[in-house]
């Protein structure tokens, strides 16, 4: 009896070390979003998960910074006793997300869930199931997405470059593009990517712009219908904070996706025609993809020098 008493006191203890530490962890980032000139609401904290977890609730979180809002009915912080080294976090939808300048977004589906490393070498991983997102062109949903993050103490101290790895799987299109002849399922995005700078980043773009942060793509994959692609390049801000850079693209497929698109009604047959003469000039690689240099520069996107495309202005309030 005095020995499971004992227990369930050191139970106690420990469990309540942990509420308190999650309290300051989530005070002090708290601060630090204010600090940066976001607004911070929620509900009040609701602890849980004795004896084997310290666990914290928060419902109603909304963070919101000039044109930036991400609203969610709530957030679940916590120290499992199966995992010591890990934090555990579970965002319970539906969530609202907005950038400047566009239309707020909802997102709905099981909880986004995150675990996050309490010791260096730092990592993190959020992964999502089953998602849908209702966007201006209608319902997009996702199977699967899983990101990870990893320090980089090759390029900086703690904290300041990391590796990002990602894979979207299954995107269902099928409500958000019109009937046509493209594809309306993507089958699976992938990416593999470092970035610096980034302790200079959670200032301003323009502090990281400063401090020669870089977004380097060391892979980037789409499977969609006929379309299989790849890409690599190097990106950073130019003088105005827009996206600049340059690379490679090598994709299979694209004369196939080019008769969907005159299809689809997106681009004109003669226009079709006039690409499919030039990708016969195309090199490629040993499996038969073609290559093309790209660049990015003052919004407009060229592909062997040739701009095909202006993206919209980048607007960081």
């Amino acid at each position: 009896m005095a020995a499971a008493l004992a227990l369930a006191v050191l139970h106690t203890i420990v469990w309540l070390v942990g509420i308190v530490w999650l309290e300051a962890a989530l005070a002090d980032t708290e601060a630090g979003l204010r600090a940066q000139g976001w607004r911070v609401d929620h509900g009040g904290y609701a602890r849980s998960g004795w004896p084997f977890a310290a666990r914290l609730s928060v419902p109603d979180l909304r963070l919101v910074e000039g044109g930036r809002l991400w609203q969610s009915a709530g957030f679940e912080v916590a120290f499992e006793s199966g995992h010591p080294t890990l934090i555990t976090a579970r965002l319970s939808g539906p969530h609202v997300l907005s950038l400047p300048g566009g239309t707020p977004m909802l997102i709905d589906g099981p909880p986004v869930v995150g675990e996050f490393g309490l010791f260096g070498p730092y990592a993190a991983r959020v992964w999502a199931r089953e998602l849908e997102a209702r966007t201006t062109a209608g319902l997009v949903r996702f199977d699967a997405v899983d990101l990870t993050a990893e320090d980089d103490p090759g390029n900086g101290p703690p904290f300041s470059a990391a590796v990002v790895r990602g894979t979207i799987a299954g995107v269902d299109l099928s409500d958000a593009v019109p009937a046509s002849a493209l594809p309306t399922r993507v089958e699976r995005i992938t990416l593999e990517a470092g970035i610096t700078g980034l302790a200079a980043a959670r200032a301003t773009p323009q502090a990281w712009r400063a401090a020669g942060g870089q977004v380097s793509i060391h892979r980037l994959t789409l499977r969609w219908g006929e379309l299989d692609g790849e890409l690599g390049g190097v990106f950073g801000l130019d003088s105005r904070l827009q996206v600049e850079g340059n690379g490679m693209i090598a994709a299979g497929g694209l004369p196939e996706t080019i008769d969907a698109a005159v299809g689809a009604g997106i681009i004109p047959a003669i226009t079709a025609r006039t690409a499919k003469a030039l990708l016969r000039l195309v090199p490629r690689t040993p499996d038969g993809k073609l290559t093309v240099p790209f660049a990015l520069k003052d919004r407009t996107v060229s592909a062997a020098r040739l701009p095909v495309a202006v993206l919209p202005e980048i607007s960081w309030r």
